[in-house]
């Protein structure tokens, strides 16, 4: 899995969605690519890791779309 692309939009002052593009090119099978949206907020002060903010969410349709067509009920839960 690699990162192909991205691109951040700066929402606020103190958040950004991150638009990243992921690919995989599989030794066999056809290869593919979903674009995620990741969103980040500045903590303000920097932690213990050093960073400032963290990510706050994730909106992964394309993954979640590509995976079901790949792999047919893999999210599906029996009760």
């Amino acid at each position: 899995m690699t990162l192909s692309d991205f691109r951040i939009e700066v929402v606020s002052e103190e958040a950004a969605k991150c638009h990243v593009t992921w690919s995989i090119s599989p030794v066999e099978g056809e290869g593919w690519a979903w674009t995620n949206v990741y969103g980040w907020r500045d903590g303000g002060e920097v932690g213990k890791d050093g960073l400032r903010g963290m990510f706050e969410f994730v909106v992964s349709d394309e993954e979640t779309e590509e995976l079901l067509r790949r792999v047919p009920g893999f999210v599906e839960i029996e009760v």
